[in-house]
């Protein structure tokens, strides 16, 4: 099963977007980021996962629990735009 840190790193390098750039997004400290990042901490919490969602670009629901594939919700946000 793929966790919070797998699906966030992927994001991440989907978005082209650093551990320092999606801290200063949401308002975190680099180090409360990169506890995340490389799974030191087990998420963020629900404002911090909705935010960092939007940032990058996924469905919150995915990077919060993996719930549909990544690819699947990519495709159905290119149609709605």
């Amino acid at each position: 099963m793929v966790d919070y840190r797998e699906r966030l790193n992927e994001a991440m390098t989907a978005a082209k977007m650093d551990t320092k750039e999606l801290a200063k997004r949401l308002g975190v400290s680099y180090q409360a980021a990169r506890k995340v990042v490389e799974g030191l901490s087990k998420t963020f919490s629900a404002e911090n996962n909705a935010v960092a969602a939007r940032e990058l670009n996924v469905a919150s629901d995915w990077l919060a629990l993996g719930a549909v594939s990544y690819t699947h919700l990519r495709a159905h946000e290119t149609s709605l735009h």
